[in-house]
């Protein structure tokens, strides 16, 4: 999941539709097979009465973490435009 997410760092202004569609479908991959593995876990694992406050939960806490390593990789992605950007300023300073 965060290797597909950390891959958004290859997107630019000019990236191909292809490339964003391929690069969202690694990353959503990687998010959908985190969930159904640790929901059978917690199902095996928390008394009957609690399975379903025990997944909601669960379902929070994912959902926060893919957000998370989404604004991570936007993050990421931002910093190496702006070094770019500046890159590109000092080579035209010179």
């Amino acid at each position: 999941m965060t290797g597909g997410a950390a891959l958004f760092v290859l997107l630019g202004a000019l990236t191909s539709p292809g490339t964003v569609v391929g690069l969202q479908a690694l990353a959503g991959t990687g998010v959908g097979l985190c969930f159904q593995p640790l929901e059978m876990a917690v199902q095996a694992l928390v008394p009957q009465a609690d399975v379903a406050a025990a997944l909601a939960t669960l379902g929070f806490v994912c959902s926060g973490a893919t957000t998370l390593s989404i604004v991570a990789a936007n993050v990421g992605l931002i910093a190496v435009n702006a070094a770019a950007g500046q890159r590109r300023a000092v080579e035209d300073a010179f």
